[in-house]
């Protein structure tokens, strides 16, 4: 069999999908109580709307979050503004500020503010244009209503705009937002003024700010290295280097029949590009969290502006960056050394430009979108690039991309999505309308043969007066996604064989004429339910739970997949320093809410979670797993015992839970607390075990528009603080003699120790002061 055949193309299901089996409904408000009854004087409701104070340590403007492509500029002497650019519409440029107003106090308020723009031209869609927002917010931290600025077009100096605003009753907080909406051109802010003119009372009820006492926590950090063969290095979990076990197989197994097993994360953009220094760190990093699989997504990104696979000042897509195809090549060998195979995902964000010949290219969205379907040059133009890079020989791995088994998938073009088949230029959706028409002549010859198909019970049909297969009259849904109309389900099924056939093309192409394969085994774990442009900090304990690898990994182990996702990377150049989201720093890419680095409570669970997962139970099935991991909605717990992992998390204080081998107590709540084996031996017998207790985690200096931590006024600095978990663990301990047990630092490093208790063969630790603790057999 050739080295072709073995490729195949990794459809990835949707975060929307993945929510219909993670039901996790951590109800968070019930633990939060109302607003604290403090009081402003009426004033400007936005601060620092001068943009003249900043913080000290990155001089960013205070009290502003959310800062993505947004820079303090200097108006003049002693006088500042913001700047919102773009120079390629999929780059995000943003800022916001949270600020509470209650609409039983106030009833109208006035914005105003300087607004000056160059150049501003709409993105992927006509509408797509910079624009000012007020988002309204209820105590349940739900949509309350909007208000929104109309949008900006063009050029235009320095001028003032004022706006009076209709305040719901059911409004407790809002949130101010400048967006360039994908736009490209420059947006200036200044003098930026909110003031409530329909008000009951003299004073309005709420903090401009509520800064929470972090007395007694202390830092956690993401740090880019662990001590080699410290508790907290689970590389020994990998195998390598990568493709040492031959091709993957569409039975997830490899070609010499080892079972493939993935741990995976998501690295976005500029973050697949490290440089050659950042490579061999961030791989090393990753094998010590036990990832052994990355994807590596946004290839072709030009969200930031030097670190893409086509050349940033070229006037075409058709050549690869030199210097950017070798700092891929390089990270790809550092990653195979560690054992960490590769999913390379291709037209995920590629916009074509003038010299491309792709006819109407500036109204195409990212990857071509539902174009590619009926665009032979653009279809050329895409098997080209991946060709390019497909059969590209790797100095350092000394393979091309094809032909290396480092590379166990290839995601192809994910913007081919039912809701976004129409989002084309007038060119293309003629093209594509043509096409309906062709597809149903073929299906149903004449207009009565549609007319009786697409007739409802009541006989009367679908089609519109003057609509006809004969005179290509019959049009396209507007919207595929939700619509159950006959309509649309043919159209949905028209479209699903023209991506099959597209998808054959591309296959063979690539794959020299291999039959397509298709592996779904890859299950990509989001976050359910968070609400819209919700900050990553807005609720800190959020990460404990609604992105806990342990429960994704156990909910992946219940439904028999072979591989998992644990999170995302955003950040470049240095995921693993501790920016705060919004904070200004080297990163030119937001940090969203999905992010594992920016949520270090998460980030820290993952070792424990490639534990379960690359290493299960002898003889583990479905059913012995079910039983091995449980989630009480009720009681808003989730418990793990596995041979070599047992944990627990949730709302735990005051709680007591006893698991196969291990016993809790616990004082503090919410909190994760897991106990795993630092080798291949089970709980009960293991000479050396890791402890992890985790509490919710929160910049060091933020602060929130009340006590319920809905909204951010200060995204804080680092480093990220956490509280001490405080609980009691009994270990069994027989046969195992003397017991050891240190405190660890962030890296792994002994730097202190506890003195447990031996009481009979149970072996008693109480942990109050740190994030992780080792324990060792003397014996």
């Amino acid at each position: 069999m050739s080295a072709c055949t073995s490729r195949f193309l990794v459809r990835f299901p949707s975060v929307a999908q993945l929510n219909n089996v993670i039901v996790l409904s951590m109800a968070l408000t019930a633990l939060l109580h109302t607003r604290p009854g403090l009081t402003q004087e009426v004033s400007n409701l936005i601060q620092n709307g001068s943009f003249s104070l900043t913080m000290r340590d990155t001089g960013a403007p205070s009290h502003w979050y959310n800062l993505c492509q947004a820079n303090r500029e200097a108006k003049e002497p002693g006088n500042f503004c913001m700047l919102l650019s773009s120079s390629a519409p999929e780059r995000q440029s943003h800022f916001s500020q949270s600020f509470p107003l209650d609409g039983r106090m106030i009833s109208t308020v006035a914005l105003q503010f300087q607004l000056r723009y160059e150049n501003v031209l709409p993105g992927d869609w006509i509408d797509d244009l910079p624009d000012a927002r007020i988002n309204f917010i209820d105590e349940n931290y739900e949509s309350a209503g909007a208000f929104r600025i109309p949008a900006w077009r063009g050029t235009q100096g320095w001028s003032a705009t004022q706006h009076l605003i209709a305040i719901p009753d059911s409004c407790r907080e809002a949130r101010l937002t400048f967006d360039m909406n994908g736009a490209t051109g420059a947006v200036f802010v200044d003098d930026v003024f909110l003031q409530p003119t329909g008000m009951g009372v003299e004073k309005v009820e709420g903090a401009s700010s509520w800064q929470p006492d972090h007395s007694g926590w202390f830092p956690v950090t993401s740090l880019d290295t662990i001590e080699n063969a410290s508790a907290l290095d689970f590389s020994s979990l990998l195998d390598t280097p990568a493709g040492k076990h031959g091709w993957l197989k569409d039975d997830a197994r490899f070609a010499d029949d080892t079972p493939a097993r993935f741990f995976g994360v998501t690295l976005h953009g500029p973050a697949c590009f490290p440089s050659k220094e950042r490579a061999a760190r961030r791989a090393r990093r990753l094998a010590s969290l036990g990832i052994n699989l990355v994807r590596l997504y946004g290839l072709d990104s030009f969200a930031h502006p030097t670190r893409c696979l086509f050349p940033s000042a070229s006037r075409d897509t058709r050549s690869l960056s030199p210097e950017n195809l070798d700092l891929l090549d390089y990270f790809v060998h550092q990653l195979k050394s560690r054992g960490i195979y590769c999913v390379l995902s291709l037209n995920s964000h590629r916009r074509f430009r003038e010299e491309d010949g792709i006819a109407d290219f500036q109204l195409l969205p990212p990857g071509g979108g539902f174009a590619v379907l009926f665009d032979e040059a653009i279809v050329r133009a895409q098997i080209t690039s991946a060709k390019q890079l497909l059969s590209h020989r790797n100095p350092y791995t000394r393979q091309t991309y094809l032909g290396d088994p480092v590379v166990v998938g290839i995601e192809w073009n994910q913007s081919l999505t039912d809701t976004g088949a129409q989002n084309l230029g007038e060119r293309h959706r003629s093209v594509m309308q043509a096409e309906w028409i062709k597809w149903l002549r073929e299906e149903y010859r004449t207009t009565g043969c549609l007319a009786a198909a697409w007739s409802g019970r009541n006989r009367e049909s679908e089609l519109r007066k003057g609509e006809s297969i004969e005179r290509a009259t019959v049009s396209l849904p507007p919207d595929l996604g939700v619509d159950t109309s006959h309509r649309a389900i043919e159209a949905r099924r028209f479209l699903r064989e023209r991506r099959a056939a597209y998808a054959d093309r591309v296959q063979n192409h690539l794959a020299g004429g291999a039959p397509a394969r298709s592996v779904l085994f890859v299950d990509e774990h989001g976050s359910p339910n968070v609400p819209e442009d919700v900050s990553g900090f807005s609720i800190p304990e959020r990460a404990l739970f609604y992105q806990s690898p342990i429960v994704a990994v156990g909910l992946s182990l219940l439904s028999g997949k072979a591989a998992v996702f644990a999170g995302s990377i955003h950040n470049d150049p240095d995921p693993w320093g501790d920016h705060v989201p919004g904070a200004v720093s080297s990163d030119l890419l937001p940090c969203p809410y999905d992010a594992s680095n920016a949520w270090p409570q998460a980030l820290l669970q993952w070792p424990i979670a490639a534990s379960m997962f690359h290493r299960p139970s002898p003889g583990q099935s479905t059913r012995n797993i079910a039983q091995s991991f449980t989630f009480d909605e009720h009681a808003r717990i989730f418990t793990v015992a596995v041979d070599r992992v047992e944990a627990v998390g949730g709302y735990l204080q005051g709680k007591e839970i006893r698991l196969r081998t291990c016993r809790f107590q616990i004082d503090t709540g919410p909190a994760v607390i897991a106990v795993s084996s630092v080798g291949n031996e089970p709980l009960g017998v293991s000479r050396r075990l890791l402890i992890t207790a985790l509490s919710g985690c929160e910049p060091s200096g933020v602060a929130y528009a009340s006590h319920r931590r809905l909204s951010l006024t200060n995204t804080g600095r680092s480093p990220f603080l956490s509280p001490p978990v405080e609980a009691t663990i009994y270990l069994p301990w027989h046969g195992r003699g003397t017991a050891r047990v240190y405190v660890l630092d962030m890296r792994g490093r002994r730097r202190g120790s506890l003195e447990p208790e031996l009481v009979g063969d149970s072996l008693i630790i109480h942990i109050d002061r740190a994030t992780h603790y080792e324990v060792v057999s003397a014996r």
